[in-house]
């Protein structure tokens, strides 16, 4: 089991100095940042104390901490691919938008221009 936690905590901290690296980048705000320090913090927590997620289980009503890692995740995750999904049709929307403006822009450039080989 050492090893696993010392492998983990090695990730843990490679992954929040990264996150610390494009905060200073000005790649992501700081309240990003603080969401991204406080899940890594209470990884690093269940893995150096794995009977804390069974505590914080039976306090919830669930029988296992494993399974309370695994449902929470899930739920996390799920959540996650939603937002990012919203954001993509948003970006989508947008870029149609976009596409129409600049063409109706050009057609009207062109109708002015009298290169038109319809007229």
């Amino acid at each position: 089991m050492l090893f696993f936690q010392l492998l983990a905590s090695i990730f843990i901290l490679f992954t929040v100095q990264r996150i610390a690296k494009r905060h200073q980048q000005e790649l992501i705000p700081k309240s990003e940042l603080f969401v991204w320090l406080v899940f890594w913090a209470i990884v690093a927590v269940a893995i150096w104390w794995p009977r804390g997620t069974d505590i914080v289980a039976h306090w919830l009503g669930v029988s296992r901490g494993v399974d309370l890692v695994v449902t929470a995740s899930l739920a996390v995750i799920f959540y996650l691919v939603f937002q990012i999904f919203s954001h993509v049709h948003r970006l989508q929307r947008e870029l149609t938008q976009l596409v129409r403006k600049l063409a109706i822009k050009e057609q009207g450039a062109k109708q002015g221009s009298g290169t038109d080989k319809a007229s």
